[in-house]
């Protein structure tokens, strides 16, 4: 796996990748990981058409109210086609 492109939201690092996956990363678990030598990369979303991911663009909206948080992605690839994904971040890893 090749990273591609990537953007960073608070403690969130997203990586965009040639195999057409996004994954995520939580910078905040880094120094804890690192004690076990587990570090946790989670794939968040894979292209419909498994294309190269070639720009990705992350917001984390701030926990304002009793909502939460949500999490809003957009990439795009190298055949031309952009997409947003919107999701709550309770259910963002799932």
């Amino acid at each position: 796996m090749q990273i591609s492109c990537y953007d960073t939201a608070g403690s969130v690092l997203l990586l965009g990748c040639t195999n057409g996956s996004i994954y995520y990363f939580d910078m905040q678990k880094f120094p804890l990981r690192m004690k076990d030598n587990d570090l946790l990369i989670t794939e968040l979303y894979k292209d419909p058409n498994a294309d190269v991911i070639t720009a990705i663009s992350v917001y984390l909206t701030p926990k304002t109210n009793l909502c939460g948080n949500w999490i809003e992605i957009a990439y795009g690839t190298n055949t031309g086609c952009v997409r947003v994904i919107v999701q709550h971040t309770r259910n963002w890893w799932h």
